[in-house]
C-alpha cells in the first residue's frame, strides 16, 4: 500500500506467548551510534547490510517523542545535522506542540516507502542519531546508504532479504512459544 516490496512469509514460525517487560531493551537506543547498532543487530545474527536495509523502514512512520532526538537538535555534541532541519525540528517540539502527533522520520514522503530516507541521511537530515549514524564516512553502512539513495531496486532487494532473515529469528529456547493463528495476538486471545 505504501509502495514497498513484497516477500513471502514462512509458515510455522514460533512467536513468544507474551511481550517481555524489558522488550524495549531489544530496541536500539535512538541516541546510539553505529557501533551500538552493529552490536545489537549482530546479537540476533543480522549484519551491517541487514541493519542498514532494515533502517530504511524509517522511510515511513514517526518518532512519538521529541525526547528521542531533542539533544540532537539542541546541539549537544551533534554536528552531523543540517542547521535548518534542526531549527524546523525545534519548532515541532516547542512546548505548545502536540508530541502525540509525532514527527515523521521522512519529512518529504512520510507515507511512501522509498529511498528518500537515505537521501535525507546524505543531506544530514536524519531524525534520530541512530539514523544519521548509518552515514558514517568510510563505513560499509555509509556505502550502502549512498547505494540505496540512488538505487531503489538494490534497497528493496536487501530489505526483503533482511526482513526474511529477521523473521526467522527464534525466541530464546526457554521462552514459551507457539505458532500463532493470528500474528498479532497469542492463540486463545482473539
Amino acid at each position: 500500500m505504501l509502495g514497498g516490496p513484497n516477500w513471502s512469509v514462512f509458515l510455522g514460525r514460533k512467536d513468544s506467548l507474551y511481550v517481555a517487560k524489558n522488550a524495549t531493551e531489544e530496541l536500539p537506543d535512538p541516541k546510539g551510534d553505529l557501533e551500538q547498532l552493529r552490536d545489537m543487530f549482530g546479537k540476533h545474527g543480522l549484519d551491517e547490510r541487514d541493519l542498514t536495509a532494515l533502517s530504511g523502514a524509517h522511510s515511513v512512520g514517526k518518532a512519538h517523542s521529541c525526547d528521542n532526538f531533542r539533544e540532537r537538535i539542541d546541539g549537544y555534541g551533534y554536528d552531523d545535522i543540517d542547521p535548518s532541519y534542526a531549527a524546523q525540528l525545534r519548532r515541532s517540539c516547542e512546548p505548545n506542540c502536540d508530541e502525540a502527533a509525532g514527527v515523521p522520520f521522512d519529512q518529504r514522503t512520510p507515507m511512501k516507502f522509498d529511498t528518500l530516507y537515505y537521501q535525507d541521511l546524505l543531506a544530514k537530515r536524519g531524525l534520530l542519531a541512530t539514523d544519521q549514524a548509518l552515514y558514517a564516512q568510510g563505513s560499509f553502512a555509509g556505502e550502502l546508504v549512498l547505494t540505496y539513495s540512488r538505487n531503489q531496486e538494490a534497497f528493496f532487494a536487501d530489505f526483503v532479504t533482511a526482513m526474511v532473515k529477521m523473521g526467522n529469528i527464534r525466541p530464546e529456547q526457554w521462552t514459551p512459544a507457539e505458532v500463532r493463528f493470528k500474528c498479532s495476538v497469542a492463540n486463545g486471545h482473539f
